[in-house]
């Protein structure tokens, strides 16, 4: 119903390019209005980029805290196990050779566990039954508060030879110990 003020079904007339009433779909010069305005204010309309990133990134990220956590409490675990064997005590007329502690978590053999294993290169005068006895003795805490086990593994020349007595004598100390394999993935 039109009641001649250019009004029909609820939506108003604007005024056409000459002044006179018309529907307001084109202007002047080619500019229209709508959807993709080029005059007034304009509502930008985000994307959901940030959001859509959250979300598929999120589970990748839990997943990789999954995997990576346990790993870090092993490493730390190691980590401290190399320190106790580091400092322990070294018996006399022995030093170490490398400063450098060679360490490893990773299952070794069969089974659901983990093994911890430092080794240390050294050097010593002392006879190496004795050097064996006083790592048979050594107390080093290992990873879940009990004693670790030791080794000690002697480099003897290919060749035999008199070695004099006193000839400084290269060998390694291994210091190794268990635990459950928890959800570490290098151990199971």
């Amino acid at each position: 119903m039109d009641d001649g003020g250019g009004e029909s079904d609820g939506v108003r007339a604007r005024p056409g390019p000459s002044g006179t009433a018309g529907t307001g779909g084109t202007r002047g010069m080619g500019e229209t209005r709508g959807r993709g305005e080029t005059g007034g204010t304009r509502r930008r309309r985000r994307g959901c980029a940030p959001g859509c990133l959250a979300a598929l990134l999120a589970p990748v990220i839990g997943l990789a805290l999954l995997v990576m956590i346990p790993i870090w409490v092993d490493d730390a675990r190691l980590d401290a196990l190399a320190e106790r064997a580091a400092a322990h005590p070294l018996p006399p007329r022995t030093h170490r050779a490398d400063a450098d502690v060679q360490r490893s978590v990773t299952l070794r053999g069969n089974g659901n566990h983990c093994d911890y294993l430092v080794r240390l290169a050294l050097s010593s005068t002392l006879p190496a039954a004795e050097i064996a006895r006083y790592y048979e003795n050594a107390r080093i805490e290992g990873v879940d508060d009990d004693r670790a086990d030791t080794a000690v593994y002697f480099h003897e020349s290919p060749t035999p030879a008199k070695r004099p007595p006193t000839a400084p004598r290269s060998f390694i100390l291994e210091v190794s110990d268990s635990t459950d394999a928890g959800l570490d993935l290098r151990c199971h």
